[in-house]
């Protein structure tokens, strides 16, 4: 079997173009893991290592990988009905089961759904939709999207213009017209804290600005996530989601939760919205949605969009081959059936979320770490090369891969977000003493890692 991932690694290395790597450094260097199997929170490598996985892939395992009442639902739903599509007014009972599964979860306002493969889909239908909506309303100049710096929206065209993170435009010399960012509510950078308040409107405030500088009768929506997870884990401070709410209302302007990573339960509530008190006009959730097991997202409306769109009797011209495709619809219905049974989000709200809450703040006293802040499952471990003024470290020394690359020497998967931030999102079935050995992995990558920086001796 060896030699059989021998060859699989060098035609990989010779053929495959992978996404957020470099081309040549996997060209000339190979692969940095060929994980075999995963079973768990587990990542097992050719070389038989395990790997507790503290990231859920990419904030989307929430269940844990691996599970045999997944396969047996979606090894069923293969043999019964293996694809048939939502087009022309057609359907089939398992895709009818995931509408009604999600009427039953979402909050009360999420009225309608449209279904896609991924949260770039998604967030790129979401888009479509503000426009068709805008045009029911007499309004078609309504077009015009404002995001945030620092967000992630997704990787098409138009969803990598939503995106506030600038090395993902240069490439394809984005953003495209009619999208605008302003500032994420990032309150390190600031100078102040999570739950600094006033710092929350001060950042909404900008969303005003920006709408009054456009034309609040041109400005479509405002995208955001209600934890900007990719863009360095920044967790607003209390208020901040129901001034953006209020804002938007003022002005008439759509309010698009982009829940892919907060969705189904990482924020110890099912949806992040019933954390931070708002409500969206559109909600777009995808990772939590099967927990990665198959290419699903949904789209949610509420009554005044989804009511107009549903009213209007001219064909929607827009959709996917695989649109709510009936497999992907039992591996979103099991997935969502499991959460409720085990009462995940229960325990991530109760139990959890506070224990890793609590390790990762005791770890704020550690020579590099300036702060610590999220919410549930989902955390960002901020490193600075000065506490009290918050400095960065020089971009060219990596410090924050540099930690997760010693945590990984002791069997532990963090992400390195950039920004000198760390993040740790893991699996919903974590045990408690899983938790136990991702924190210790963190504290020595963070003392491995003081050590190469030549700060502190060995211990």
């Amino acid at each position: 079997m060896d030699n059989t991932y021998d060859r699989l690694v060098r035609s990989d290395r010779d053929h495959h173009i992978h996404p957020f790597s470099s081309p040549r450094r996997v060209r000339e260097e190979g692969l940095r893991r060929l994980t075999v199997r995963t079973e768990g929170v587990y990542q097992v490598d050719n070389h038989g290592n395990r790997y507790i996985d503290a990231v859920s892939g990419l904030a989307c395992v929430n269940i844990g990988y691996g599970r045999e009442d997944m396969a047996d639902a979606i090894s069923q739903a293969i043999r019964t009905i293996s694809f048939h599509p939502v087009f022309w007014e057609c359907s089939n009972p398992y895709s009818a089961a995931l509408v009604e599964k999600l009427n039953e979860v979402t909050p009360e306002y999420m009225t309608h759904f449209f279904f896609a493969n991924s949260g770039s889909e998604a967030n790129d239908t979401a888009i479509k939709l503000v426009r068709w909506f805008w045009k029911l309303q007499g309004k078609p100049e309504k077009k015009h999207i404002i995001s945030r710096e620092m967000a992630y929206h997704g990787m098409n065209l138009l969803t990598a213009s939503l995106t506030g993170l600038e090395p993902c435009h240069p490439q394809f010399d984005l953003p495209i017209a009619g999208v605008s960012h302003i500032m994420a509510p990032w309150s390190w950078v600031h100078g102040t804290h999570q739950q600094d308040e006033a710092f929350g409107r001060q950042a909404a405030q900008a969303l005003e600005d920006e709408i009054l500088r456009i034309g609040a009768d041109r400005v479509g929506a405002f995208i955001g996530e209600p934890t900007q997870a990719t863009g360095c884990g920044i967790s607003p401070p209390p208020g901040y989601w129901p001034e953006i709410e209020r804002i938007c209302r003022k002005h008439d302007v759509l309010l698009i939760a982009d829940e892919v990573v907060t969705g189904f339960g990482r924020s110890g509530e099912w949806f992040a919205q019933q954390y931070f008190g708002f409500e969206a006009d559109i909600t777009v959730m995808a990772k939590g949605l099967s927990s990665a097991y198959f290419p699903v997202s949904a789209v949610a409306l509420n009554q005044r969009v989804g009511g107009a769109i549903t009213g209007d009797s001219g064909e929607l011209y827009h959709g996917y081959t695989t649109s709510c495709h009936p497999v992907g619809a039992v591996a979103a219905v099991k997935n969502i059936e499991i959460i409720q049974q085990e009462r995940l989000v229960e325990r991530i709200r109760d139990e959890l979320g506070p224990a890793l809450e609590s390790g990762l703040k005791a770890l704020e006293s550690h020579p590099l770490v300036g702060e610590v802040r999220g919410i549930g499952l989902g955390w960002a471990i901020q490193l600075t090369a000065n506490k009290e003024t918050r400095e960065f470290f020089p971009p060219e020394l990596g410090v924050d891969a540099m930690v997760a690359a010693h945590a990984y020497e002791k069997g532990v998967i963090i992400r390195d977000l950039g920004g000198d931030t760390l993040g740790v999102s893991p699996p919903f079935v974590t045990t408690d003493e899983q938790l136990v050995q991702i924190l210790d992995a963190i504290e020595y990558g963070l003392d491995a890692a003081q050590r190469e920086l030549g700060g502190i001796p060995d211990r």
